[in-house]
């Protein structure tokens, strides 16, 4: 409430998926969620990730099997890494 007050602003109106549409075909985007995840579910995650005008070869979508929502980093840091490292190199 405190947040929706000073920003004036409701959060039910932010919708990722809106601004997610708005993006760049050109933009490049690996999207990280995890199965457990309640704040974002994977359902919405992948929804999310669909929405975005990119071509196949320059989005990439991992979500971890058994992390809860921010926490696929701690959770499984070498993973992290890796798909990092091969989208990065894959541009």
């Amino acid at each position: 409430a405190s947040l929706e007050f000073w920003t004036k602003s409701r959060l039910a109106d932010v919708r990722p998926i809106d601004a997610m549409r708005k993006l760049s075909p050109s933009v490049a985007a690996l999207i990280i969620g995890g199965s457990l995840d309640e704040r974002m579910p994977p359902d919405v995650v992948r929804a999310v990730f669909a929405a975005i005008p990119a071509a196949p070869e320059r989005k990439e979508l991992w979500i971890r099997e058994g992390s809860d929502h921010g926490k696929v980093w701690s959770d499984d840091p070498e993973g992290y890494l890796q798909h990092l490292r091969a989208f990065i190199e894959r541009l």
